[in-house]
């Protein structure tokens, strides 16, 4: 038995300085500094650190030496193990654009994969694409347009285990798709979308419940010259209320102040995610991300040659998770309630994942 002492907790109510109890490997109480307990408990001193409850991780590519595209043999039971000690407790892993016959073929052989995972757990398959009106880092041969043959496809190659799908909902045929795909109970995220604004309350009628990475892959729109403020894509998404936000918070991908903004949202608004991928957290490592595209971590970021831009999330998931109560703190003092996002759509249990009592301390 054990006592954690000299911690910051974050609970649903914003952050607290108490000491929690672990028994059998599981939070059992939180208690003050100075309810006494019994001679049998172990004090173990945090040193001041952030104690959160671990990320459910929607948006992960690949951890360490796997991208989950090769789907390497005992690729999800390896860096589940890993993931825990990095602050997840549940992942999706995560493919790319892929072309057709490739896509059904890596869903099937992953959905194997996702069956054993003996650490943080492996929730099932998002497939990010290949329906997309914008490719960001993925390969633009590769887009194809939304059909209820492909997500027959899919849903068949997946056998269950496809979870959460990203598209872009303004191309020819995504109702449908979409439709079918929510029968199914997977959740839809809007990503790499050219949409109009005035689209997205429609769009979530047909069933978008999230966005994949919010503000990235995303039109920037010129300021109007007669004074009047434009009506973005991001402004509709954050003002459909039935919309969940998937932020990557590693102070690369968004802005440390539009990440402040987000966390004004109700906590069921905005989830966090990595789009972690392989080599995530080495140092000057390179894989090729697609036939062409080779992309090298260094410490904090990755870079793409030739062109050598920033291209993707690579340190350890607890460092971008950590990220969110100290920009939130930057702007209103730790006094302020800071609440964990939900973990998505389908995902979570109605905010009673950011309790700690009975949860597994990892």
């Amino acid at each position: 038995m054990q006592r954690w002492t000299n911690a910051t907790i974050i609970i649903p109510d914003g952050a607290v300085h108490k000491d929690l109890l672990i028994e059998n490997g599981r939070f059992a109480a939180m208690i003050s500094t100075d309810e006494p307990t019994g001679p049998d408990w172990q004090q173990i001193d945090v040193s001041g650190q952030i104690l959160f409850p671990g990320i459910i991780d929607l948006l992960q590519h690949g951890f360490a030496d796997h991208l989950y595209n090769d789907v390497d043999p005992d690729c999800v039971r390896q860096n589940s193990q890993l993931l825990a000690a990095h602050g997840v407790t549940g992942f999706l892993p995560s493919i790319s654009c892929l072309p057709r016959d490739t896509l059904t073929d890596v869903l099937a052989r992953l959905a194997r994969e996702c069956v054993v995972s003996s650490g943080a757990r492996a929730l099932g398959i998002h497939s990010e694409g290949p329906c997309f009106g914008a490719p960001g880092a993925h390969n633009p041969q590769n887009l194809q347009r939304p059909t209820t043959d492909l997500a027959d496809a899919m849903l068949r190659a997946a056998d269950g285990k496809l979870k959460a799908v990203t598209i872009a909902p303004e191309l020819p045929g995504a109702e449908a798709f979409i439709g079918m795909m929510k029968g199914a109970g997977v959740s839809v995220h809007l990503g790499h979308s050219q949409a109009r604004p005035e689209n997205i309350a429609r769009y979530a009628q047909w069933g978008i419940d999230a966005v994949t990475h919010m503000y990235n892959v995303m039109p920037s729109l010129p300021p109007r010259t007669d004074g009047v403020p434009i009506f973005s894509l991001t402004d509709a998404l954050i003002a459909e209320p039935s919309i969940a936000l998937g932020l990557i918070c590693d102070g690369i991908h968004v802005h440390p102040k539009l990440v402040q903004a987000l966390s004004h949202l109700p906590a069921n608004r905005v989830f966090l995610e990595t789009d972690a991928n392989k080599y995530a957290g080495s140092s000057a490592t390179e894989f090729e991300f697609y036939p062409g595209y080779w992309v090298t971590s260094l410490a904090g970021q990755s870079r793409s040659r030739p062109q050598w831009r920033p291209v993707r999330f690579v340190v350890e998931p607890r460092r971008g998770h950590a990220k969110l109560p100290r920009l939130f703190w930057q702007e209103f003092g730790p006094g302020r309630p800071c609440q964990q996002p939900d973990p998505g759509p389908g995902f979570g249990d109605g905010g009673r994942n950011r309790q700690y009592r009975n949860r597994q301390a990892c």
